[in-house]
């Protein structure tokens, strides 16, 4: 089976990253990649467990919204395998007597 892992971060708004902005102001205004990077550097090929492969980003976008603050979604893709409804075998052992015929002639 294949899932979906999706990740959002929020970010504050902040000053435009222009040539004319202070660099403070640029800094402070673009820290998102960084945190996004970080982020991505820590997931990209994670795994939670035995039963499930790697995690792997597929995409990662800016969501449009009507107020100033910034929204990344980062999906990535996993693999598992689900054993919840694996058939569950149970042994009985038999109790069978068998008797031998003799036949004479």
């Amino acid at each position: 089976m294949e899932g979906t892992v999706v990740l959002k971060l929020g970010f504050a708004p902040f000053s435009s990253s222009g040539q004319a902005t202070p660099t403070t102001y640029k800094e402070k205004a673009i820290e998102y990649y960084d945190i996004e990077w970080n982020l991505n550097k820590a997931m990209q090929g994670w795994t939670p467990g035995d039963d499930y492969g790697y995690l792997s980003r597929s995409t990662s976008i800016t969501e449009k919204r009507s107020d100033a603050i910034r929204v990344r979604e980062i999906r990535y893709r996993i693999a598992f395998e689900d054993y919840s409804t694996a058939n569950v075998i149970q042994y009985v052992p038999a109790a069978a007597v068998i008797e031998p015929e003799i036949v004479t002639e």
